[in-house]
């Protein structure tokens, strides 16, 4: 706010809404974004299990045949073909509400690094989930296949963050 005290001395001027940065804007519009890339990511990701019966990834059962190594590595391939574009697709978000908010593009890429986290972290708590999955359903998993295999993944998707924070930050 400012005050104007040439004439009408006293008058107190108000920014109007359009030149008012709503830096929140920014966090809210991340968190409903990867809200619902989750909640997508859920549906197909609901696991079939004995006791529930039938879940949606009936669908989307690898082939049979495959160990579950094969099936962990397989299903962590998928993931990272699925993580890139969502990764990208929150870049976009956070470059259109940080337009919008008129706010620099480095302003705020610390709430854009959080969410691209808890998405990325989302990615391999699935894949260590499923690899528990695959392993009770079909033999066992080595631990440090385990580890290497989930490491590779988010060594994978922390590289497509990267890369969507780098165009997020070059902007014009």
């Amino acid at each position: 706010m400012s005050t104007n005290k040439g004439k009408g001395a006293g008058a107190t001027i108000l920014a109007g809404p359009g030149l008012i940065r709503q830096p929140s804007a920014v966090a809210e519009r991340l968190d409903d974004k990867l809200s619902g890339m989750v909640a997508a990511l859920e549906e197909i990701a609901n696991c079939p299990t004995p006791e529930a019966g039938p879940g949606l990834s009936s669908n989307f059962d690898l082939p049979e045949g495959l160990n579950p190594g094969a099936r962990l590595l397989r299903f962590c391939d998928a993931l990272r073909e699925m993580s890139g574009p969502l990764l990208f697709d929150l870049a976009k978000t956070y470059v259109d509400v940080v337009r919008t908010q008129r706010l620099s593009p480095d302003a705020h890429i610390n709430l854009f690094e959080q969410r691209t986290t808890a998405l990325i972290d989302y990615f391999v708590e699935l894949a260590q989930v499923h690899g528990v999955a695959f392993a009770t359903r079909e033999g066992p998993l080595s631990p440090d296949f385990v580890e290497q295999t989930l490491a590779g993944l988010r060594g994978s998707l922390d590289e497509d963050r990267d890369g969507a924070r780098l165009a997020a930050l070059n902007v014009h």
